[in-house]
């Protein structure tokens, strides 16, 4: 299977609690379209350059979508639901930390059509989500995970190597849990 046709869309800090100590979203775009009728207007442009065959998503990356507002998820919900409806998008994409994944959340996100979840793991070390500034411990991501996949989403383990604090051997553990 080929892979999805992606439409990305950059919620540049959007949802975020605090500011992780690696983060540099503030100059990682200089145009965000995040208006809702700015993104179905992208998403209408986009979608005629679909390649044939190839399943399509939307993305919603950077920030931390669940952490957002239930008022601004729905504004994101709204604006990609018509292309869900009419078949030309197959689902939604999100990502997020961990500690902002609950069961309701979940359910919200699959009635709305989000079908993968690319959540922030970064580090499965205490010491080092301690550096960083992370803000949940090494069990949380497990636990958002489960939760996640009892509703029928994907998850995608998004993992960092070098982070300050980290060595070689614990980037290999991370790797090795987040596999286990």
């Amino acid at each position: 299977m080929s892979a999805p046709f992606i439409i990305p869309f950059f919620l540049r800090m959007e949802g975020c609690p605090g500011r992780c100590a690696y983060c540099r979203q503030e100059i990682a775009q200089e145009e965000i379209i995040t208006e809702a009728s700015q993104i179905s207007e992208l998403l209408k442009k986009s979608l005629l350059c679909r390649p044939v065959g190839r399943q399509c998503e939307a993305a919603f990356f950077g920030g931390s979508f669940t952490a957002l507002p239930a008022e601004r998820r729905r504004e994101l919900y709204s604006s990609v639901r018509p292309f869900i409806e009419d078949g030309s998008l197959n689902y939604i994409r999100v990502s997020t930390r961990p500690d902002n994944i609950s069961r309701d959340l979940a359910v919200e996100m699959f009635e709305n059509g989000v079908r993968i979840v690319e959540m922030g793991v970064q580090s499965l070390n205490e010491k080092v989500l301690s550096l960083v500034n992370r803000g949940h411990d090494a069990l949380c991501p497990f636990s958002a995970a489960e939760i996640l996949k009892e509703c029928g989403i994907q998850v995608v383990w998004q993992l960092m190597q070098g982070l300050p604090g980290s060595s070689p051997e614990d980037d290999i553990e991370t790797l090795r849990q987040s596999l286990g």
